[in-house]
């Protein structure tokens, strides 16, 4: 099992952990279905996902790998700068976030 599936898998357990616990929270604080809140909490879950996929790829910016450059001393070792996931990691992640949202519309159609 590859590193991005093991974050993607806790992403994913997380996400419905998260979205149950405050699904049965707001729904007995509103006094409305459990089924309709958790369905609510999972579509966030799934935008936060999605969001969290896409700006994790966001390039470093010009600056900030010029600076870099040019502060390092002669001496220094390169310092192990972990660049943003490759494709196939965005991929999953945006998956999982899609999924997510289906889920909710699933569970929410059933409620």
């Amino acid at each position: 099992m590859t590193y991005a599936a093991r974050r993607v898998g806790l992403a994913l357990a997380v996400g419905i952990a998260a979205s149950l616990a405050l699904g049965l929270a707001l729904a007995l604080a509103q006094g409305e279905s459990v089924l309709l809140w958790f369905a609510y909490m999972l579509d966030i879950a799934g935008a936060i996902a999605i969001a969290f996929a896409f700006f994790s790829a966001a390039p470093t910016s010009a600056r900030k790998a010029v600076s870099r450059r040019y502060l390092k001393k002669k001496d220094e070792p390169e310092p192990a700068i972990e660049g943003p996931p490759v494709v196939g990691d965005l991929l999953l992640f945006a998956g999982a976030g899609v999924f997510l949202l289906a889920l909710g519309l699933v569970v929410e159609l059933a409620a």
